[in-house]
């Protein structure tokens, strides 16, 4: 399954225990009465984080109910949330392996240099700061960016080890082009992404083009030689899982 979501009202995509309003506790809510109540599984290509958007992301539903793709995703799309919504079904062979056939993963995060009107406010993250931002220097140290960045060392986290390491397959700014707007999509790609790491990335770019930190400190970082233990990374507001490319 192909679904896309606003995160803005959901504590992430995973199940929890103790908290049910999860992208994945309402799947399988309304699935549930679909499939006549019988047993089934849902595995996800990506657990995305409380708030987080998303127009691709990938499911895998295991059952033994026989029903038509089409009849499912109407049935889904007929009872679910405004806010979550069933793009696609195929059927697939019992043994794929969802997790082992993710080739990248590209995620947005669009931001604003001036305030965002209310209808975008949960999707377009606006910051006063902003309005001082060198678009230009961004773009600059966005080029500079490694092939290969150790995340892990740009976090507050403890656990920074070079296993925390990714490929980085895309990395750009580009400007949304709506009328009198300001609004910009910075895009990554990469092979995976550790917790929170867009989030802190972008935030340390953000925090270099301030001049709170500086270039040779942040390069230091992506090698996995200097931790900068940052504390403040960007809200999930304008973070979106855009596309999760799979091998054929």
């Amino acid at each position: 399954m192909t679904i896309s979501y606003r995160g803005t009202r959901y504590s992430g995509w995973q199940k929890q225990t103790q908290n049910k309003n999860t992208i994945q506790e309402v799947l399988e809510r309304t699935l549930s009465p679909i499939l006549d109540y019988s047993s089934f599984q849902l595995i996800s290509a990506s657990r995305t984080d409380t708030g987080v958007h998303a127009l691709d992301q990938k499911c895998k539903l295991v059952t033994q109910k026989k029903v038509s793709p089409v009849k499912l995703l109407r049935g889904l799309n007929a009872k679910l949330p405004f806010d979550v919504r069933i793009e696609k079904i195929n059927i697939i062979e019992n043994d794929f392996n969802l997790q082992s056939s993710i080739l990248t993963k590209l995620y947005y995060y669009d931001f604003s240099k001036k305030p965002v009107n209310a209808l975008e406010n949960d999707l377009i993250y606006y910051h006063p700061d902003f309005k001082q931002l060198n678009i230009n220097i961004l773009n600059d140290d966005l080029s500079h960016v490694p092939e290969q960045v150790h995340f892990s060392y740009l976090t507050s986290s403890t656990n920074y080890t070079h296993e925390n390491c990714r490929k980085i397959f895309l990395c750009r700014l580009q400007k949304i082009n709506k009328l009198d707007s300001d609004y910009y999509r910075f895009q990554i790609e990469a092979e995976g992404f550790t917790k929170y790491a867009i989030r802190y990335f972008l935030g340390a770019l953000f925090l270099k083009n301030f001049n709170q930190v500086s270039s040779s400190d942040l390069q230091l970082a992506y090698k996995g030689k200097k931790h900068l233990k940052l504390q403040k990374k960007l809200p999930a507001t304008g973070l979106k899982l855009a596309q999760i490319k799979m091998r054929n």
